[in-house]
């Protein structure tokens, strides 16, 4: 990392005037570098670089791109340009299709609600700490396989109940199934 610091110009930074600038050439550079990776895995998908002589006549081509808009907890909001091949066969692995979100931003979703947190809570706290637009719709979206909190709390006491009868079940010689 020390070698890459040294290989930027001592004046690099200096041509951001407040961190919004900064924030806003990181979030670009950040893009175009994904965009670039998802074009690769298209690469290694059809099995030739574009403008590639050995993709006349494949049977599968590019086929443009898509807009997409994601949320990162870092840098917010980010609207990608997806490609896409003729055949729709194309599915990347960088950002799978279906999902919109970080994984990190959705188990810190999932970690608030298990703490009690109301979705509403949640979608005003996500935008405060990390800047990301979360509705309460796609909060509960996310949330719908999880069980409540109350739930948990269920589950908790039964298995340490369960674990207290199994060890009194095995100790008195009684079948552990009488108890459940």
């Amino acid at each position: 990392m020390d070698n890459q610091e040294q290989n930027l110009p001592n004046d690099f930074f200096k041509q951001f005037k407040s961190k919004e600038d900064f924030q806003s050439f990181f979030s670009e550079l950040y893009k175009q570098g994904v965009e670039e990776m998802l074009q690769g895995e298209l690469d290694e998908h059809l099995g030739y670089e574009k403008h590639s002589k050995d993709g006349h006549n494949s049977g599968n081509s590019r086929n443009g791109s898509y807009t997409k808009k994601v949320k990162i907890e870092s840098l917010g909001d980010l609207v990608l340009n997806i490609p896409r091949d003729r055949n729709s066969e194309f599915a990347p692995q960088l950002i799978p299709k279906g999902s919109r979100m970080n994984d990190k931003l959705e188990e810190s979703i999932i970690g608030m609600y298990s703490r009690g947190m109301t979705t509403s809570d949640i979608s005003r706290h996500v935008k405060e700490v990390y800047g990301v637009d979360v509705s309460e719709g796609t909060v509960s979206k996310k949330l719908r396989n999880q069980p409540s909190p109350f739930r948990c709390k269920e589950i908790f006491k039964k298995a340490r109940l369960g674990v207290s009868n199994t060890f009194h079940a095995a100790f008195w010689g009684i079948g552990a199934n009488a108890f459940w």
